[in-house]
């Protein structure tokens, strides 16, 4: 009965060192951790305007103004053959590369335009009538993208003519150009 005792123990010290193992293990926790910085997206316009008349005569007034993400230019007092004209800068002062998605012209009442994109030849006309013909000078691949510290300028000028401009005319327009940041082609 002993041997069967010894047995019977080394059969159970067997087990539990069988067991033991089965159930040992070590664990350990690994913990992962990064830092993710986005890029930024933020453009700053500028605007510069001018007009042909001397500093003896000063009727007509252009100005241009720019207020959350919208340019306005105001013409008052113009009249045949007066000229107005400007420059607009647009710099990405972000981190990122802006894209252009799109742009929205607010014209005065009763007026319309039509613009060539291939002599870039811009006409303004009232109640059908042309009211003035100019240029607006830009290469639409620049304005399409415009990377980190890149300025992008777009030209104007216009020259109010006969017999469309009413008397004592003014008006107000404005342009919202809407962008985004660009990202690769998925």
């Amino acid at each position: 009965m002993k041997s069967k005792m010894v047995g019977l123990f080394a059969l159970v010290m067997i087990a539990l060192t069988v067991a033991g193992f089965a159930y040992a293990h070590w664990s350990e926790t690994l913990v992962l951790s990064g830092t993710v910085k986005t890029g930024k997206l933020d453009l700053a316009w500028s605007c510069k305007c001018w007009d042909n008349e001397g500093e003896l005569k000063d009727v007509g007034k252009i100005s241009c103004n720019i207020e959350d993400d919208t340019l306005t230019i105001t013409v008052e007092n113009a009249y045949p053959c007066y000229e107005v004209g400007g420059t607009i800068d647009i710099k990405n002062v972000g981190t990122v590369p802006a894209v252009l998605k799109g742009y929205k012209i607010t014209l005065p009442e009763d007026v319309t335009y039509e613009y060539n994109p291939y002599t870039r030849e811009i006409i303004l006309k009232y109640n059908g009538e042309v009211m003035a013909e100019g240029s607006i000078i830009f290469d639409p691949k620049a304005i399409a993208q415009i990377d980190p510290e890149e300025i992008v300028c777009i030209d104007f000028d216009i020259h109010f003519t006969n017999p469309g401009l009413p008397e004592n005319w003014s008006g107000t327009f404005t342009i919202t150009l809407y962008f985004e940041n660009w990202s690769p082609p998925a």
